[in-house]
């Protein structure tokens, strides 16, 4: 291109934003220098240079020998006066050789700009992929208050956290992807792009994460084919959560038993930050919102499945006397309109997966309670679930026969479950349903609830089945088909 060159434009008089991007060097591989400038006050005419020669390199240091560059993400948003308005721009790269940046003009304040450089690395693959990499690293900076001129960064231990995630296998050998997003709550939740890495499974990844403010949310989703052909079969996420600099975290995904769970506070030794999920039954005015992710694993991950048939249908009533207020063919999920009066409802799910995977192949519950009238921002159901956690291997068998102990957990909508649960029972099955045993509670020393499973002495599935009644009468059943397996 050539030495330079002036654009004229004609504009109102007003508050402006300028960015602008100068190629230089090879046609076909060009170099970014991209200026901006946040804050023109434009009062009368006014001359602006942009001079590529002010920018200077974007750099990262390798956090290791060996690791290369999976993602580049940068970007800022930029806040008006108006807070409905904002204005987000950047590019997302694999690379940052030809990458030169500055600002132009004065600063502006801390809250109405915020950059961020988020960069993911990974060891390569024969196939100039990431597929199975040991590790990762996320690293995430912010600035604030102006545009990059330039930046030189470096992953320092002392501003990681490790995270040891560990991939429980599918009955196929289906391929997951795992991502890890991060945001930063103090800057406005801006967030980040993430790359998604395939695993085969069983596998493990060891993620170095950037500390401070930034929180990660990670994600896992089994898919089958690949380019167009690819179709997702199930899939978890976990919300955004801080981690600690220095400290390592151990997380399983796909863990059995996969069933409901209610989004919110888990149990668990991560340290939490921000805003938890919205409850997954709710009432709005004179709808009943249904949002239940039905197939979470043992970890509390969220989790959806690609099912064969499903539904769940909100009745009015209960037992015989009962009327269908309406109907979806999707698990979990549905908005009803109730009407005003108070009423006593049931609420029903169920969905069937075949083929993909051989853990719960079939999932039922079912609800009763009394909701009246509601504000419209919402208010939590009283439903409650029943969680799992058997000692399940990488392929979700439980190894050995006889009794076994698998800690119980009941998460209910109404509070803190020990307060709140009058009755729980629980049967198993090793038949897939034809036939019932009743299941012994018991509590260790410690306090924990375990359920004392039969096992057989051959190879088999175990399902599980569960009753709940709660101080107020409400009551909750549900039924997971091969649960986990015995071998």
């Amino acid at each position: 291109m050539g030495d330079g060159g002036t654009t004229r434009l004609r504009l109102p008089e007003g508050r402006y934003h300028l960015e602008a991007t100068v190629l230089s060097g090879r046609a076909d591989d060009p170099d970014f220098h991209t200026v901006v400038r946040p804050l023109i006050d434009l009062d009368r005419d006014m001359s602006v240079t942009i001079d590529a020669r002010t920018t200077r390199p974007v750099t990262v240091d390798p956090p290791r020998p060996g690791a290369r560059l999976a993602l580049v993400d940068l970007a800022y948003r930029r806040y008006g006066t108006d807070p409905t308005r904002v204005l987000e721009s950047g590019f997302l790269s694999h690379r940052l050789d030809d990458t030169h940046t500055a600002h132009l003009g004065p600063e502006v304040g801390p809250d109405e700009m915020v950059d961020r450089l988020n960069t993911q690395w990974a060891r390569p693959d024969e196939q100039g992929g990431f597929a199975d990499t040991p590790y990762l690293y996320g690293l995430y900076w912010l600035t604030r208050g102006r545009y990059l001129t330039g930046f030189k960064g470096a992953a320092r231990p002392g501003e990681l956290a490790t995270i040891r995630s560990r991939h429980v296998a599918q009955a196929q050998d289906a391929r997951v992807w795992h991502t890890f997003a991060p945001s930063a709550q103090a800057a406005g939740g801006i967030g980040g792009w993430s790359v998604g890495i395939p695993f085969r499974t069983p596998s493990t990844v060891t993620a170095h994460l950037m500390a401070g403010d930034v929180r990660w949310s990670g994600s896992l989703t089994h898919t089958t084919g690949a380019g167009k052909t690819q179709t997702e079969l199930s899939w978890l996420s976990s919300p955004p959560r801080a981690y600690p600099a220095g400290q390592t975290y151990v997380e399983r995904w796909n863990a059995a038993v996969l069933g409901p769970v209610l989004p919110g506070p888990l149990p668990g030794p991560l340290p939490r930050s921000g805003a938890d999920h919205p409850a997954a039954v709710t009432r709005h005015g004179n709808r009943i919102v249904v949002a239940l992710p039905m197939y979470s694993d043992q970890s509390g991950h969220l989790g959806g499945s690609r099912t064969g048939r499903a539904a769940t249908t909100l009745y009015r009533g209960r037992g015989q006397g009962r009327t269908m207020v309406g109907a979806t063919d999707e698990v979990g999920s549905g908005e009803f309109e109730v009407g005003s009066r108070a009423a006593r409802y049931t609420l029903v799910t169920s969905a069937t997966r075949r083929g993909f995977a051989d853990v719960s192949t079939r999932v039922t519950a079912s609800w009763e309670f009394r909701s009246a009238r509601a504000p419209r921002s919402g208010k939590a159901l009283p439903v409650s679930v029943v969680r799992f956690a058997p000692p399940v291997d990488a392929r979700n068998r439980v190894l050995g026969s006889g009794p076994t102990l698998v800690p119980v957990t009941v998460q209910s909508q109404l509070g803190k479950p020990n307060l709140t649960v009058r009755t729980l029972a629980i049967q198993a099955s090793t038949d897939d349903g034809r036939t019932w045993t009743p299941v012994r509670l018991m509590r260790r020393p410690h306090g924990e609830q375990v359920a004392v499973v039969p096992h057989p002495f051959r190879r088999a599935y175990v399902s599980l089945r569960t009753r709940v009644v709660d101080i107020h009468g409400n009551r909750s059943e549900q039924t997971i088909t091969r649960a986990y397996a015995v071998r």
